[in-house]
């Protein structure tokens, strides 16, 4: 006892958290019943074989000194006073399981993988993986039945109930109120954790979850008979895709076969259904199984929610159940269900009909409506692998010549790359070149003005995380706003000497003057970006500060201003991802929502967190010019075969989430923490690496009349092959260029290419065909892709 009490009594805040339930656990004066559950009769059999005494496993010694390995998250979890608000309430399992000598509950780190699941899932480098398994939580909890809690839980007479236990058990025990703790031998539950823990204490945090109970012949076999299979893999699915918006998903897997009556008679209840006259029949299916088992249902499922409260789940956003049994339970729990989410009838298996139907009449919710592929396709379009992929088939299509646009001359791959290579040598003649980013921008005119931001904030006591938030608020709004500028517009910069900026350098040095006078802000004195701040800003204020005059024309200024405050809402419809706990909404939370993921010595962290966060996060900023609702996305003949599945023709660019990505690594850079995956990255298409692939000549247009003096819009069929050509062939030069220079994406990535070569290269050729610098097709920007 002594033993136990210090093993469990105090965790690192000092808390008390041994309960008494926990107390009587290991005193074992009150406890009726063994150790080991379902499987407590197979330790008897091998005790009796090997003539060994497995102590540890009943209880009776503790696990000889042996320190086990637990998952911390989910420790760190438990121990939260929040999360054990409602412990006292629990009456089917011990919630200090986990720290008993002889644990009740145990838990392990998993990776899943779900064969149904396989494509539809978009890695994201924390709960996706690339090869589309799932990390996990995996929890076993063996049942741990508080006998007078149980039977006030049921609203029956203890005594009745355990004269029941009794019979039914043999167990002759049971029938003495002394004996307070029960551990029956039936099979227990196994809960599976997807996603931020904290995002069920966050009061802003999502929750989605399924309570399964087992069935063995569809959950494992595959057997059509029922819906239990595929539900569970729907749910699956669902929780995985909270968990990548930043929530939590939940299932729990209760070992209640066949309604809790066990297989063979759930077997039974089949051939009755089966070969009663008529045949099976949804009038008849709950009626068959009480005339076999006298009952239709045995699961009692108000013990269901206390694995939930074991975790500190006070409401679920997204329960994956038609039960109303078990939605009642829940409720009646004091969990609030928001939403309840139906199985889409197109997933119900031929041979299911009769028993969903039954279930619907009973009173379960409806099948949601039939979905066709297009979500899937749709979510495809919004990932890394997807850009590349689409990019490359028009190319393979090109290099046929089977283009209507554009014909591609790999004749004119070496004299492109001699070009780039020079570009590189004269701006960089020791390759030290940095990363395409905002932030070179912010160099304009040799002068480092992040650093001289660094060096400020640092004197002002201001600690390394709020600088790395202020830069990414910084750079997130810089980027937004960098669309082209026009050859008329410029920028003076009054804090600088006067000197006179044009393009990128001059939006960039805009926007960072705004943002040094805390236009973007709520708070005053504060340089910051956030919802509330954007909200106040007007179009007005905007052209003010970007010294806009008829003189000094901007082009796309109702554009720019239109995503602030699209980015404005989107930050606000994503609190899990851009607030701070304390209502303050800002790009620079996105600091904190990333170190969440970082793992390691070396603080590294999948590209595709940071991805998946800008896509979920601000896929509403992004223009949608196409009107599908797939942002910098647009259809393309090569793609489109007859037949095929919705979306399969659209090809995907991404250019402003891309370069958003690339400009954000720097801060996070600063900070320590270092993107594994950033080749995942392409390279971005935009008119200045499109324009030297065509002022080089590797892409010429086949009628140029209909493309050169043509101002032409971004969902036009020339512009989008023109796009997906330059993405492909930005591949090309690389790996051309790494071959030349005896480099390797890991030591020369696409980031530095695109600085040092074919975005400076583009540009500098634009400048000696045309006057001003255009690009030599001209695009009809509205401020928000180009």
């Amino acid at each position: 006892m002594d033993a136990f009490i210090r093993n469990v009594r105090v965790f690192g805040d000092g808390r008390r958290l041994c309960s008494s339930l926990s107390k009587r656990l290991a005193d074992g004066k009150s406890v009726v019943g063994v150790y080991g559950a379902d499987h407590a009769v197979y330790h008897a059999l091998a005790e009796a074989k090997t003539g060994r005494t497995l102590a540890s496993l009943k209880g009776s010694a503790g696990t000889g000194g042996i320190k086990e390995w637990k998952v911390p998250a989910l420790l760190n979890h438990v121990r939260k006073k929040v999360v054990q608000a409602r412990w006292n309430d629990i009456v089917s399992l011990d919630p200090h399981g986990l720290s008993s000598p002889r644990p009740t509950i145990a838990a392990t780190m998993a990776c899943m993988e779900i064969p149904e699941l396989r494509d539809s899932l978009i890695p994201d480098g924390r709960v996706v993986n690339a090869d589309q398994s799932v990390n996990c939580i995996k929890v076993a909890i063996e049942p741990v039945w508080d006998i007078p809690k149980l039977a006030k839980r049921l609203q029956v007479d203890e005594a009745v109930m355990r004269s029941h236990l009794a019979e039914w058990t043999l167990i002759d025990r049971l029938k003495d109120p002394d004996y307070d703790i029960f551990l029956p031998s039936i099979g227990g539950t196994t809960v599976y954790l997807f996603g931020d823990l904290q995002a069920i204490v966050d009061p802003k945090g999502k929750i989605a979850a399924r309570p399964h109970d087992e069935c063995n012949g569809s959950d494992v076999f595959g057997t059509d008979i029922c819906t239990c299979r595929p539900y569970l893999v729907y749910a699956i699915q669902g929780a995985i895709e909270r968990a990548q918006k930043g929530g939590c998903g939940i299932i729990a897997y209760f070992r209640k076969e066949g309604r809790a009556f066990g297989e063979v008679t759930k077997f039974r209840v089949y051939n009755l259904r089966r070969y009663q006259e008529g045949g099976d029949r949804p009038d008849m299916y709950f009626k068959m199984t009480e005339k076999i088992a006298g009952l239709v249902d045995a699961r009692a499922q108000e013990l269901m929610p206390d694995v939930f409260h074991w975790l500190g789940v006070k409401q679920i956003d997204e329960l994956l159940s038609m039960s109303k049994d078990k939605h009642e339970a829940i409720v009646g729990a004091g969990i609030n269900v928001v939403d309840r989410v139906s199985l889409p009838e197109e997933m119900v298996p031929k041979g299911a009909y009769v028993e969903i139907s039954a279930k619907i009449s009973s009173g379960y919710n409806n099948f949601q409506p039939r979905q066709s592929e297009e979500d899937k396709n749709r979510r495809e379009l919004f990932t890394l692998e997807c850009v590349r992929e689409r990019c490359n088939k028009i190319l393979s299509v090109g290099l046929d010549d089977g283009l209507k646009h554009f014909r591609v001359d790999m004749k004119r791959l070496e004299p492109t790359v001699s070009r780039v290579v020079h570009t590189m040598k004269r701006k960089y003649p020791n390759f030290d070149i940095p990363t395409h980013s905002r932030w070179r921008q912010f160099e304009a005119g040799d002068v480092d003005r992040i650093s001289e931001l660094n060096q400020r904030w640092t004197r002002y006591n201001v600690d390394s995380l709020e600088r790395t938030r202020r830069l990414v608020d910084l750079t997130a709004i810089s980027v937004l706003l960098d669309a082209g500028a026009g050859k008329d517009w410029h920028y003076t910069d009054h804090h600088g000497g006067e000197e006179v900026f044009k393009r990128s350098e001059g939006l960039a040095i805009a926007s960072l003057d705004m943002f040094q006078a805390c236009s973007f802000s709520s708070e005053a004195g504060s340089p910051q970006v956030d919802a509330a701040g954007l909200r106040q800003l007007g179009e007005d204020d905007l052209a003010l500060a970007f010294q806009i005059r008829p003189d000094n024309p901007l082009i796309g200024l109702t554009g720019r201003y239109e995503m602030l405050q699209r980015l404005a809402k989107a930050m606000e419809a994503n609190p899990q991802i851009f607030d701070n706990g304390e209502g303050v909404v800002r790009p620079g939370n996105l600091v904190d929502y990333v170190l969440r993921e970082a793992h390691g010595q070396s603080s590294s962290v999948s590209i595709r967190v940071l991805w998946q966060a800008i896509m979920d996060g601000l896929q509403e900023v992004f223009p949608d010019s196409s009107g599908l609702h797939v942002g910098d996305a647009y259809t393309h003949y090569a793609l489109h075969k007859k037949d095929s599945a919705p979306f399969h023709d659209v090809v995907p660019f991404h250019k402003l989430a891309q370069w958003l990505s690339y400009s954000l690594a720097e801060p996070f850079d600063q900070l320590g923490i270092r993107f594994v995956d950033s080749w995942l990255l392409t390279g971005l298409a935009e008119y200045r690496n499109g324009g030297l692939l065509v002022d080089m000549g590797m892409l010429a247009p086949k009628r140029p009349e209909e493309v050169f003096g043509k101002k032409l819009k971004v969902t036009d069929e020339r512009v989008v092959e023109w796009r997906a050509l330059t993405i492909s062939l930005l591949d090309k030069l690389a790996v051309a260029i790494w071959d030349r220079l005896g480099e390797s994406e890991q030591t020369m990535p696409m980031g530095r290419i695109l600085e040092g070569g074919t975005w400076r290269a583009g540009r500098e050729i634009a400048a000696e065909k045309r006057p001003g610098g255009p690009p030599p097709i001209e695009i009809d920007s509205t401020g928000d892709v180009f």
